[in-house]
């Protein structure tokens, strides 16, 4: 029976003699080595193994001859090729106890070994991956998480071991998305979706998830095992990329309805003001036109605030630090805002300049104060601070449509009702307003909003229901002097012409309009209603023609083409661009560069005819 054992054993059994040689061995020591029993007995440890490993060896045998027992792991490379061994070494006795050898058991545990360091690898790699690793039994109850998930969620492993995954909901998903997961993973197929769960600290946060069954090796489903990836800063950026997209096309849809409205403006508000001038007070139907002149002013804000937001407002920028601004603006705004508000400006004194259109700036900061006002109607705190920021590559992985570099930031903040992530998501569309009916237009942020982006800047809103609102605007720093300003003063007496004016304009009504402001105040009007028509007439005319007033957007040749040849045919003529729709020709293509003459639709008489002079009169 012991033969037996002896010779049919798959682990290696020997023993040795106390010269420490080799006096038996089983078939699995002949196999392990590649050698016959004949070549083996009667060797040492150092005729098998290298010298070091063999001298390793002889300091254990000889404890173990003096009658200790010896276990122990070790490498030795058999025929040049490493194997692991778990070595167990006796003493060997005769009938009267002396030791005349040594037994030993050594089993080869080479495979257990390499699978214990893979295991031991990809527990390694999965302790340091960034993507959350959850390992539940088949109740759904959690038995292992990585250091990614307690770092996300909050939780340590503790806390969550033997706990459910249905910790981390955030009531988002509905009961049919979870059954659907469930009959995937327990049919034995994969699931993958995406998670809206929630944090130890109560904030949510987007996962991508991957969940499968673990079989054994019959094909037994006996865990399940879910990886997830943290996406929810790639889900800020996207919804701030489809905020971006969709306000842009509100904003092209904006400046459309105000071009056309434009156009109707200008008649409707010039032939208002030329009917109030000749008429005294006391006249027949006075009022009735005043009240249609007040309302077409009234329009004209609406499509200035339109413009404003679709960012095709003409602009006059200058330099100017917004401290000074800010400081202007607080006198009037304590007025404003009453006196169960408190007002406190806090200014960097060593803030750097902007360039904006000072009066873009003061709507900006007048928009922004009353929304605050309205936001604490029991009164509170109202901040306006201003500082310089860097933006840098940590807030650019946050953010989209932003540029590295230093800005200015303004930012105003109120102690108010606050609002909603929905509610944010609106707030600056156009006509979006949550006050009253005839409360407000819908446009004071949408103002602010254009602007901004006009002026190469950032506008970001941080709101908490009930704990009150943020508005920061970041626009850029430029390394430029503040800008002193040398306008000229027109004397409202001097308004009167006599020179000859070439008027270009494909709205029949606006043409007309501005041919009969022209003409009663003296001058001489030539006209035409495109680029083609008013090379014709300028061609054909024989005297000077001292002034092109044009239409920047025109079908086939734009104001700017016009005033270009124009100026070769009549050397030293002067010219004034007008539009309500100051798209790409203006904005884009800086038809408006410092020194251009334009006026802004809908223009009133007096407006039009200060320009005019202003330009004709200028060296």
């Amino acid at each position: 029976m012991f033969r037996a054992v002896f010779e049919t054993a798959k682990d290696t059994i020997f023993i040795k003699n106390t010269s420490l040689k080799y006096i038996k061995i089983n078939p699995a020591m002949e196999q392990l080595f590649g050698k016959t029993a004949e070549e083996l007995l009667g060797k040492t440890d150092f005729e098998l193994f290298d010298p070091a490993t063999g001298e390793k060896i002889r300091k254990i045998d000889q404890k173990v001859l003096q009658g200790g027992v010896n276990e122990d792991f070790s490498v030795k490379a058999v025929a040049g090729v490493p194997h692991a061994f778990h070595t167990i070494k006796v003493p060997l006795r005769d009938a009267a106890g002396k030791i005349i050898g040594i037994c030993g058991i050594a089993r080869d545990i080479t495979g257990q070994k390499q699978a214990e360091a893979e295991h031991a690898r990809l527990a390694s790699v999965i302790d340091q991956v960034s993507e959350s690793v959850v390992i539940t039994d088949l109740d759904g109850n959690i038995e292992y998480v990585n250091p990614a998930f307690v770092k996300l969620t909050g939780y340590s492993r503790a806390e969550v071991l033997g706990k459910n995954p249905r910790i981390l909901k955030s009531g988002e998903h509905d009961k049919d998305f979870y059954q659907n997961l469930w009959e995937t993973i327990i049919s034995g197929k994969t699931w993958q979706g995406t998670f809206t769960n929630r944090r130890k600290d109560g904030s949510t946060y987007f996962e991508d998830a991957i969940i499968a069954p673990v079989k054994d090796e019959s094909g037994k489903i006996i865990n399940y095992a879910g990886i997830k990836r943290d996406i929810t800063r790639e889900k800020k950026l996207e919804d701030q990329l489809r905020q971006a997209q969709k306000m842009e096309a509100i904003g092209r849809l904006a400046g459309g309805v105000a071009h056309d409205f434009n156009n109707l403006l200008t008649v409707i508000n010039g032939y208002s003001e030329l009917l109030l001038r000749k008429l005294e007070p006391a006249a027949p139907f006075y009022k009735e036109i005043t009240q249609i002149s007040k309302a077409g002013e009234r329009a004209s804000h609406l499509t200035d605030q339109l413009l404003a937001f679709s960012r095709r407002q003409v602009i006059q920028p200058k330099v100017l630090n917004l401290n000074l601004v800010v400081a202007d603006s607080v006198k009037m705004l304590r007025r404003l805002i009453g006196e169960d508000i408190d007002l406190a400006p806090v200014l960097d004194p060593d803030l750097g300049n902007v360039k904006i259109d000072p009066v873009q700036i003061e709507q900006i900061i007048l928009n922004l104060a009353v929304n605050a006002r309205d936001a604490m109607p029991q009164g509170g705190k109202l901040t306006i601070e201003t500082s310089n920021f860097e933006i840098d590559d940590r807030y650019l992985k946050e953010h989209v449509e932003i540029q590295k570099g230093w800005y200015v930031m303004l930012a105003v903040s109120d102690t108010g009702i606050g609002m909603s992530k929905e509610i944010q998501n609106h707030i600056f569309e156009p006509f979006f307003t949550t006050k009253e009916h005839g409360k407000g237009t819908g446009l004071g942020l949408s103002t602010v909003y254009g602007i901004v982006k006009q002026n190469n800047g950032y506008v970001w809103v941080y709101s908490e229901p009930g704990e009150g609102t943020t508005f920061k605007i970041y626009l850029p720093v430029i390394k430029e002097a503040v800008s002193v300003s040398n306008e000229p003063v027109i004397s409202l007496d001097a308004l009167r012409g006599e020179e000859t004016v070439l008027l270009v304009e494909d709205e029949r009504n606006v043409r007309r309009l501005a041919k009969r402001i022209l003409s009663e105040n003296g001058y001489s009007v030539l006209e035409a209603k495109d680029g083609f028509q008013a090379l014709q007439v300028s061609r054909k005319h024989k005297g000077k023609i001292h002034l092109l007033l044009t239409d920047v957007v025109m079908p086939s040749m734009s104001g700017k083409e016009l005033a270009e040849k124009i100026e070769i045919l009549h050397r030293g003529i002067k010219v004034v661009f007008f539009s309500g729709y100051t798209d790409n020709a203006i904005v884009h293509h800086r038809v408006l560069e410092p020194g251009t003459a334009f006026i802004q639709k809908p223009f009133t008489p007096l407006h039009l005819l200060k320009k005019i002079r202003e330009v004709l009169d200028r060296e």
